[in-house]
């Protein structure tokens, strides 16, 4: 696999908006491998916490759609579901391509127009009809399928199914003619076991490991999987085995499909007779060769709906590749991509650049971290004790509570944190990485994550290394972490005496101190007091006197007082009047006035200006 460089000053990034992965969807990217030379209290009970899932991130909702450019068009009939494919690129500039594909209920999966995709639920369920017009017809007439203008084929016929094929083999979109999507209930998973169908392509580029190491490499990634699910995943064994030559497959130049995958996926699947990658549990995991990644993706993977689903992936044999292969089968069991948030002037969303994360890119041949918290709890697989629920009690204004975290590579312990914001109802969640235990061998814990900075565009870094990590889930299933900033870099951890604070200040995570073996936290959450504007009564003349006047605010409240001159802070001016002076002249005059009531959070709020001073 092509090592993608990153060092300061050259961008890598992608999905500004945070709009990327979606659940159900296919997640073309995930994993870059990137070389780098240098460089009150309520406690919610664990099984209430273990019992959340993919569900609680889905609303019912169906869609009609019909195209009446092929009213009078020949059909196929067909019945699935509605996935999306997104080709991310890391190759400078990185930039990213979202495609869509229905999966059949027989298990081929056709790629569909983004004007359709962009409309319907994902992962919903599919009733409707393909256009079969264009090359698609030609190639049916060639398979010995007449097409009728106006006749619709039924999928699950002989003609039917040999359109499906026809269409499954398509580089270009299939036309949807008519359909009505709606989305589906995800029901918590029960453990089970799941089967991983490995496919080697042999002639794109070099294969240059043996099919008893692929196999073993498969392993290291299903074996992962098991220890990460907490026994939600029982098994995940090497099922099946193939190594074949690809006619669907493109060139190493056009990343041996990876940039236009379901063709080669397909393929794939007819080398296990019998086999539904659509079915919960069954994975197809396609194998490629190094020179593959030059193209710039590194692995594909479908995202399912929770951790029982199966999926396609697709990888190359190159650097990092058990952290990449360890990503796709995430994107199999419903994750998508950990990322960064920085906040210059306003923020932003730098796609995959969470190290801490196994969601996030691979770097070089680092091991995958362990699964962090916003994912164990979205999957529905932290254990008793494992993640702690903190919120202000109902009808309370605030809450403070000091936590001791073991590390999250640890196996028992408390290792997590649930934070709810009282004022927006936004969830953090708290995590310590030691670089120990099962995080032992990780990018962020070495001594290269020290002295290396990855670019989040031409003015600003990020940074790695070991410490409490805060982080948030957006956008329907990503997650991106908080960071703190230095000079032009932003640091991803949180060391001692370091804290990070909310935009409104209503959730602060401090950390009192760190060691090998855990960490101790301070979590301070509070409502603020109501508050209004203050107004100034007086004359802004020289040697009247002018008077703040608070406004209204929750009863209680004391206030302390700071006069400005033109923003400036006119020193020991700190009463509620103000006398001017001549000193003055020509400037305009503001007061601040902040507001304090036990239990909640003080609020400080500043007047309108005066009239400059005569």
């Amino acid at each position: 696999m092509p090592n993608v460089f990153a060092p300061e000053g050259v961008q890598v990034k992608g999905d500004p908006e945070g709009v990327g992965m979606k659940r159900t969807n296919l997640s073309i990217c995930s994993a870059v491998v990137v070389g780098l030379a240098s460089a009150v209290v309520i406690v919610m009970p664990a099984s209430a916490v273990a019992a959340r899932s993919a569900a609680a991130h889905m609303s019912t909702r169906h869609v009609t759609f019909s195209d009446p450019r092929y009213r009078n068009s020949a059909t196929v009939a067909v019945t699935g579901t509605v996935e999306a494919i997104d080709v991310d690129n890391f190759k400078n500039p990185a930039h990213g391509n979202r495609q869509y594909g229905v999966r059949a209920d027989g298990g081929a999966l056709i790629r569909v127009p983004e004007s359709f995709g962009r409309k319907a639920p994902l992962g919903g369920r599919f009733t409707g009809r393909f256009a079969l017009t264009g090359q698609l017809a030609g190639d049916l007439g060639d398979a010995g399928v007449d097409v009728q203008p106006g006749g619709t084929l039924d999928g699950r016929s002989t003609r039917g199914r040999t359109a499906l094929d026809v269409a499954s083999a398509q580089q270009a979109p299939v036309p949807v003619a008519s359909a009505t999507v709606v989305s589906a209930a995800v029901a918590s998973p029960t453990p089970a076991a799941h089967h991983a169908y490995v496919a080697v392509i042999n002639n794109r580029g070099s294969v240059n490991l043996s099919s008893s190491q692929i196999q073993s490499y498969a392993r290291g990634v299903t074996d992962y999987w098991v220890r990460e699910s907490n026994g939600a995943i029982t098994s995940f064994p090497v099922a099946g085995f193939a190594s074949y030559a690809s006619s669907a497959a493109p060139g190493t130049s056009s990343g041996c499909g990876m940039i236009n995958p379901t063709a080669v996926w397909n393929e794939a699947a007819a080398k296990f007779p019998g086999v539904n990658f659509s079915l919960a549990g069954n994975h197809l995991m396609i194998m490629l060769a190094d020179e593959c990644g030059h193209a710039g993706p590194a692995g594909v993977g479908t995202v399912g709906h929770s951790i029982a689903s199966g999926g396609d992936s697709m990888m190359t044999l190159g650097d990092g590749r058990l952290q990449v292969g360890v990503h796709e089968v995430g994107h199999n069991l419903s994750l998508d991509h950990a990322n960064v948030e920085y906040c210059p002037s306003s923020c932003h969303i730098s796609e995959y650049l969470n190290l801490h994360s196994v969601m996030g890119m691979a770097i070089n041949d680092f091991a995958p971290t362990a699964l962090d918290s916003p994912y164990r709890y979205l999957l529905g697989v932290a254990g008793p004790g494992e993640i702690q629920d903190v919120s202000v009690a109902s009808g309370g204004a605030s809450t403070v509570i000091t936590a001791s975290l073991k590390p999250r590579g640890g196996t028992s312990g408390l290792r997590g944190l649930r934070v709810t914001d009282p004022v927006s109802g936004a969830t953090y969640f708290v995590d310590y990485r030691s670089g120990t235990e099962r995080d032992a061998g990780t990018f962020y814990g070495s001594s290269m994550a020290k002295s290396v900075a990855m670019s989040l565009d031409s003015a600003h870094q990020s940074r790695y290394s070991t410490g409490v990590v805060v982080s948030q889930i957006y956008s329907g299933t990503s997650t991106k972490v908080m960071t703190r900033k230095s000079g032009s870099s932003y640091y991803t951890e949180f060391g001692s005496g370091d804290s990070y604070t909310n935009a409104g200040g209503s959730a602060k995570v401090s950390v009192l101190s760190t060691s090998s073996s855990g960490a101790t936290v301070r979590v301070t959450l509070g409502r603020p007091i109501a508050s209004s504007k203050p107004t100034i009564q007086g004359s802004a003349r020289v040697h009247h006197t002018l008077t703040a006047v608070p406004g209204q605010w929750t009863a209680g409240a004391t206030f302390t007082y700071r006069w400005y001159a033109n923003g400036r802070l006119i020193s020991g001016a700190t009463k509620s009047t103000y006398w001017i002076s001549r000193a003055y002249v020509d400037k305009y005059l503001t007061v601040r006035v902040r507001g304090a009531v036990a239990g909640y959070l003080a609020v400080a709020v500043t007047s309108a200006k005066t009239a400059k001073v005569r």
